[in-house]
């Protein structure tokens, strides 16, 4: 009996790899930990916390990882993703000059303050500074200086 359940589940799993193989799709590490990919992909040439002195944007993330590819880093299918996952989200600014509100809602403000900044932005052009991020007529404040340390006007 064990043999049979055996079986048929090694002929289940190469099926299930079959399908994949001839239609082209892979599993991506985007399923798995970020930050493990990271960590484990990263570290075979210098330490994390080298990548990790200075906050980027989701743009700046990309054009590291691009560069370490460049350099000779070697990435499987999906785990460029899973990293710049990881990094945009732990250790990611948001460029609220050309941010949607959906993004900076994820940042962590409210719905409205997110469609304000937009709408604002949208009007008058980009914003300079934090200060003139602040300055927007009806925002909260408080929740906006919350999040500071990952706002950021440019890329």
């Amino acid at each position: 009996m064990k043999s049979v359940m055996l079986f048929t589940l090694a002929f289940v799993c190469s099926a299930s790899l079959s399908v994949n193989v001839a239609t082209g799709s892979q599993q991506t590490t985007s399923s798995q930990n970020g930050e493990e990919v990271f960590l484990g992909r990263c570290s075979t040439c210098h330490g994390p916390e080298r990548a990790l002195v200075a906050p980027r944007t989701k743009k700046g993330w990309e054009g590291v990882i691009a560069e370490m590819v460049n350099n000779g880093a070697q990435l499987e299918a999906g785990e460029s993703d899973a990293i710049l996952a990881f990094l945009t989200e732990r250790h990611g600014l948001l460029n609220v000059n050309d941010a949607t509100a959906e993004e900076i809602v994820a940042l962590g403000l409210s719905e409205k303050d997110a469609a304000t900044i937009v709408s604002y932005r949208t009007e008058k052009g980009p914003f300079a500074d934090f200060a003139a991020l602040r300055g927007v007529p009806g925002l909260d404040v408080d929740r906006l200086d919350a999040v500071r340390a990952r706002v950021a006007f440019r890329d």
